[in-house]
């Protein structure tokens, strides 16, 4: 009988487990073998080092459990044929494993790393809103592993929603359709949608949260809409000859009650003094007033008032473009000082 020996090794072949799941470690080792140009499994004649690569995010390693540090490379030693590494990557992707030795043709192993089970919740969307108007894209709950790979879920998946204060979620564009308190993300699948919307200017945390995974939560800050409204404020009664001791204040607002500096200087004419009269300065000095101005960037403008008269007044302010704003003002008459006489003569 004859027996026929293989040839030369000049060949490397790679072969082992796909896909992977992130963060594991391949339960049995990645082999490369040495081969003939037929073939044939054959020895090497001496140690001969394999160059690995194509790792991607992973890292190759020469024992099982992937411990005790990442190599590059691997030996097959003299009279051998084989020489093994393990491999674990924390990111899913598509990797393609290859090693090398010179005088040797190359082999390649392509490898799935798969995401490992859902256990993260991440909430990303739109931070600033502006009060009064729905989010104009949809915030996005993805379901995650714990290496921050999107991982679908294997059942239908309810998510709370919370953080909301003064706004609410909806379900659909344009926040329609009611209110919602919770998504769901479909078996299979990896992410839900919400719209949000608040009236008021406030700064929130919204979270999304459900049994099992690390709930997540995303800022969002409303800024107001534009002033389109102005609010009167101060003192009632007042002391007839008396300068009002603090400013009435002249506030610009939004629709909603929020806030909101004026985006250039603004005029606000005063009216509604009765007998008395406006003035731009504490103790009513410096000559009367019939406007103040808002400034731009700013929302607030004041003045003060006084009357020598006892008498009821309604304190106007107006501006183009802004809602009038009212105050009604009580002057009572000051300590009874002086003495009238009248009769028929």
């Amino acid at each position: 009988a004859a027996s026929v020996n293989a040839a030369t090794a000049t060949v490397l072949a790679l072969a082992g487990a796909s896909p992977l799941t992130a963060g594991t470690c391949s339960a049995t080792a990645y082999t490369v073998t040495t081969k003939d140009a037929l073939g044939n499994i054959s020895n090497v004649g001496s140690n001969t080092n394999l160059t690995l690569s194509g790792a991607g995010s992973g890292s190759f390693y020469a024992t099982a459990g992937c411990g005790a540090g990442a190599v590059t490379s691997v030996t097959v030693s003299s009279g051998q044929s084989v020489a093994t590494f393990y491999y674990k990557n924390d990111t899913s992707q598509s990797v393609t494993l290859a090693s090398d030795s010179g005088g040797f043709s190359q082999s390649t192993k392509v490898v799935a790393i798969d995401p490992a089970a859902a256990t993260v919740l991440t909430l990303a969307g739109a931070t600033p809103l502006t009060a009064g108007t729905c989010s104009a894209t949809a915030y996005t709950v993805r379901t995650k592993d714990t290496f921050g790979n999107i991982s679908a879920v294997g059942g239908n998946t309810g998510l709370t929603l919370s953080g909301a204060g003064a706004g609410a979620f909806y379900g659909t564009a344009g926040c329609g359709a009611g209110s919602i308190s919770s998504v769901t993300v479909g078996s299979g699948q990896s992410e839900a949608t919400f719209y949000f919307k608040n009236n008021t200017a406030q700064s929130v945390t919204l979270v999304s949260a459900s049994g099992g995974f690390t709930q997540s939560s995303q800022a969002v800050t409303i800024d107001p809409a534009a002033a389109t409204v102005l609010a009167l404020a101060g003192a009632s009664p007042l002391t007839a000859g008396t300068c009002s001791a603090t400013a009435y204040s002249l506030t610009t607002k939004d629709a909603f009650g929020n806030v909101s500096n004026v985006g250039s200087n603004t005029g606000v004419t005063l009216a509604g003094a009765g007998s008395g009269l406006f003035y731009a300065t504490a103790g009513c000095g410096a000559g009367a007033v019939s406007s103040v101005t808002v400034s731009s960037g700013q929302s607030l403008a004041t003045f003060y008032y006084k009357n020598n008269v006892s008498q009821s007044v309604t304190l106007t302010s107006d501006s183009g473009g802004y809602s009038q704003a009212t105050k009604a003002l009580t002057i009572d008459p000051a300590s009874a000082t002086v003495l009238t006489l009248a009769g028929a003569t």
